[in-house]
C-alpha cells in the first residue's frame, strides 16, 4: 500500500523567488523523510509559451517605464476574476495534462503548489486522483490565482492574508500563518554572520524563543489551525505576529551608516541603475553594493562606468547575500516576496524602489503601511530617502524593531512540519476499503459547501 513517501511541488521560473521557496521547502521534507520532485510546470508542458511569457515578465519594468503597463493591467485585471470566466477556465487549464501525467506517475502523497497555478485541486479530482493539495503563498497580498488552486491548505505569509483568505470563503481550518519559507542555506549564512558580530550571543534563532521551538509555535500549542482551534489568523500566539520569536538582533543598530545594498534585480534598466547609484554616490561617507543577478549586460556595464570609482563594489549572481545584507545599513531593492523576506531575517531597513505595478507593488505597500520599508519612485526621491534613513539612527531602529515582529522564523520547518502531520493520519486512511469514496464526499464538501 502507498505510503507518504514523495511530494510533487508545483513552480514556475518568473523570478527566482518561486524557485527559492520551493528548495527551501525541499530541504525541510526530505529531512522529514519524504522524497522531492520539483516540477516547473509551465515549462515542462508548454516550452515555447513559456519562454514568451518569461520574456514579457522579463522586460515588463522597461515597458513600464514607457507606460505600456501590461503586467500591471493584467494583475489588476484577474485579480478578482472567478473560475468561471472563459479567460480564466483557459488559463487554469495549462500544464493540466503534463501535472496528471506526473501525478499518475510519481503516485505523490501530495502536491505542494508556491505558484499560483489554477485548476490544480479540480483537475486532480476530475481524474480521480485523490492527492491533498497544499499552496505556499509566496506575496504578501492576496490574490484570486492563490484561491484557484482549491488546496487542501493553504500557507500564509501573515495574519493579514489569513483573514483575507477566510474572508475570501477559505475555511480557517485550511489556513495556517507560517510566513514565506528562506533557505536554510541563508538562515544558516545569518547566524555565522550574527555570532560574528555579537561574540555569539544573538543567534536566537536556535533558542527557546524560536518560532519553530517555541511554546506558542502554531504547531506545537493547542490552538493550532491543525486542530481546529484558533489559529494565528487572530495574531495572537502567531509565529508571524510574536516578536519573541525574532531570529536575528537588528543588524543596523550596530553600526554607523556607511554601505548601501542595492539590489538591481536581473529585469533592472541600465540607464535607471547608473543614475541612481551616481545619486547616492553624493551621499558623504557611502560605499555600494551593486549586486546585478544574472543580469550580464547590466554587470559589465556598471563595472565598465565604476571601475575607477573605489566606493561602488559591483556584483553579480552571488552566494553570499546573507553576509551582504548583514553589513549593510540599508537595502534598496524591489518588492519581491522573497526578496522582503530575507531583509526581514537579516534586519537591515528596506527602501524599496520602483515596485513594478502588480504583487510588488501590493508587496511593498502591505511593508510601508507595517513601517518595515520606504517606497521611492525615482532616482532622486531614492537618495533623499537613503540620506533621511542613513541620518537617523531612531529610524533604523524602529524599522529593524518591526522586523523583529515580522520574523516568523523558520518558515520552511514549520510547513514541513504541518504536512508531515496533516498527511500521516491521511496514509493511514488508505488501509480503508471506502478511502476514496470518503475522500471524495469530503472534498466536494470542502468546495462546494
Amino acid at each position: 500500500m502507498k505510503t507518504p513517501s514523495s511530494i510533487l511541488i508545483l513552480t514556475a521560473a518568473y523570478g527566482e523567488g518561486h524557485l527559492q521557496v520551493s528548495e527551501a521547502l525541499r530541504e525541510s521534507l526530505v529531512r522529514q523523510g519524504y522524497g522531492v520532485r520539483i516540477l516547473d510546470l509551465f515549462r515542462e508542458a508548454h516550452p515555447r509559451l513559456n519562454a514568451l511569457a518569461r520574456y514579457l515578465y522579463k522586460r515588463s519594468p522597461l515597458f513600464s517605464s514607457l507606460g505600456f503597463d501590461y503586467y500591471g493591467w493584467t494583475y489588476r485585471i484577474t485579480q478578482h476574476m472567478d473560475e468561471r470566466h472563459p479567460g480564466v477556465r483557459w488559463l487554469n487549464g495549462l500544464g493540466r495534462r503534463t501535472l496528471l501525467q506526473a501525478v499518475k506517475a510519481d503516485r505523490p502523497a501530495a502536491v505542494v503548489c508556491t505558484f499560483p497555478f489554477g485548476g490544480v485541486g479540480a483537475a486532480l479530482r476530475r481524474a480521480g486522483l485523490y492527492v491533498p493539495v497544499f499552496t505556499v503563498i509566496t506575496d504578501y497580498h492576496l490574490h484570486n490565482r492563490w484561491l484557484q488552486t482549491q488546496a487542501d491548505r493553504y500557507y500564509a505569509a501573515t495574519a493579514e492574508l489569513a483573514a483575507e483568505l477566510k474572508e475570501r470563503g477559505v475555511d480557517r481550518g485550511r489556513i495556517v500563518v507560517s510566513g514565506i519559507p528562506v533557505r536554510e542555506t541563508f538562515r544558516a549564512a545569518l547566524r555565522r554572520a550574527a555570532d560574528s558580530e555579537s561574540g555569539g550571543a544573538n543567534s536566537a534563532i536556535d533558542g527557546t524563543d524560536s518560532a519553530i521551538d517555541g511554546g506558542d509555535c502554531a504547531m506545537d500549542g493547542t490552538d493550532s489551525a491543525i486542530d481546529g482551534g484558533d489559529c494565528a489568523m487572530d495574531g495572537g500566539d502567531s509565529a508571524i505576529g510574536s516578536a519573541d520569536s525574532a531570529g536575528f538582533a537588528p543588524a543596523s543598530g550596530r553600526k554607523p551608516p556607511g554601505t548601501i545594498l542595492y539590489l538591481s534585480g536581473t529585469h533592472a534598466t541600465i540607464a535607471d541603475t547608473l543614475r541612481s547609484v551616481k545619486l547616492l554616490l553624493r551621499l558623504p561617507g557611502i560605499r555600494i553594493d551593486v549586486v546585478c543577478g544574472r543580469n550580464d549586460k547590466l554587470r559589465r556595464e556598471l563595472e565598465r562606468d565604476f571601475k575607477r570609482e573605489a566606493r561602488v563594489t559591483v556584483h553579480g549572481f552571488v552566494e553570499t547575500m546573507p553576509e551582504l545584507m548583514r553589513r549593510a545599513s540599508c537595502i534598496v531593492t524591489k518588492a519581491g516576496g522573497i526578496t522582503l523576506t530575507e531583509a526581514v531575517q537579516a534586519g537591515t531597513p528596506l527602501l524599496i524602489y520602483k515596485p513594478q505595478p502588480g504583487q510588488e507593488l501590493e508587496n511593498a505597500r502591505y511593508f510601508l503601511a507595517q513601517g518595515a520599508a520606504r517606497i521611492a519612485y525615482n532616482a532622486a526621491e531614492l537618495t533623499d530617502q537613503a540620506a533621511r534613513l542613513l541620518e537617523r539612527f531612531e529610524i533604523r531602529e524602529r524599522m529593524a524593531r518591526r522586523y523583529r515582529e515580522l520574523n516568523g522564523g523558520d518558515a520552511a520547518a514549520m510547513i514541513a512540519d504541518d504536512m508531515d502531520r496533516w498527511l500521516r493520519p491521511l496514509a493511514a486512511r488508505h488501509l480503508e476499503p471506502d478511502f476514496a469514496d470518503s475522500y471524495r464526499r469530503e472534498e466536494r464538501m470542502a468546495y462546494d459547501g
